[in-house]
Parts: structure tokens; sequence; C-alpha cells
């Protein structure tokens, strides 16, 4: 794809891309650098993608990923992802500690054997403490339905967490 080209297939699609980008920020300069970032790698990728169909759909959905990527880099740092960054209370003795890190570890081994949907929700939400709208925005499912897959992988996880905690079984 030449300049032309790409000019004529998605600049058209600035002003509807800068719309979602400030829905998704809530901030002018954030949107339009999320917008320019996305062109960037529009352009970077503009020999791969010579059949778009639909190009504004296409550079919306790059720019809600673009969004997203940079959502989960800012929050890699405060996800707690080892057992061993987990912290008990001061007040609990050793064999409390060792309780609460396998309990831990076994709350997140049952988080990953969940459904992807459900995975990528509950972890988005519990772990990474992103909104309802946040979700809604990475992943297209509406805020209602993010709450309904939300609730069955946390009723899921209860489930069988109470298994294995009565009956020693996964």
């Amino acid at each position: 794809m030449n300049v032309v080209e790409f000019k004529q297939c998605f600049l058209p699609c600035s002003s509807k891309m800068y719309v979602v980008a400030w829905r998704l920020t809530g901030n002018v300069q954030s949107a339009e650098d999320l917008v320019q970032e996305t062109f960037l790698k529009l352009w970077t990728k503009r020999d791969s993608i010579d059949n778009v169909g639909n190009a504004e759909a296409y550079c919306i959905s790059m720019l809600k990923h673009i969004f997203c990527d940079r959502h989960r880099i800012r929050h890699v740092e405060t996800v707690v992802t080892s057992v061993e960054c987990l912290r008990a209370s001061d007040d609990g003795g050793m064999a409390e500690r060792l309780d609460l890190a396998d309990e831990s570890e076994q709350v997140m081994t049952l988080i990953d054997k969940l459904p992807e949907q459900q995975r990528q929700v509950i972890t988005m939400r519990d772990i990474d403490g992103m909104s309802f709208d946040e979700i809604e925005a990475c992943t297209g499912l509406s805020v209602g339905n993010v709450r309904v897959v939300l609730s069955r992988a946390r009723k899921q996880i209860r489930e069988k967490f109470k298994r294995i905690r009565e009956y020693g079984c996964k």
C-alpha cells in the first residue's frame, strides 16, 4: 500500500478514532496520542493490510487493542503474580501464612482453568483492578455481559475451592 492509498483508506477514519479514543481515555492529550500511535502502527503494517474490508472498523479495533495493551503494561507492576509476593497479616503465625499462600496458589490455579472469556474478565477485574467500562472497551462485551461473566467465574471458583477444602479434590 502506497502513501496515497493509505491516506485515502485510513485518514477519513481519524475523527471516529479520536471520539473512541477520547471515550476510552477521558483525556484530550491521551486520546490524541492513542490515535497517533494507531496511525503509526497502521503505517508500519501497511504492506500486510491491503485487503481491509471496513477500514473504520479495522482502525477502531486496532485502537482498542493498543489501549488495552497500554493499560496492561501500566498495571503490570501492581499485579500480584506470584505467591511469594503475597503478604499475610503480621499477627498470623507461620502456619497461617503458609495456608494463605497455599490458598492463593489454589485460587490462581482455578482461575487458570476457567474458560478463556471468564479467565480474561476475572483477571482484568479482580487482579488488574480494571473498571467495568475498561473491561467493556477491551473485550467488546457490554457492561451487563461483563458482570454476568464475572459472576459465573467467581461462582465456579467458589464452588471448586469449597470442594477442594472439603474433600481435597479438584
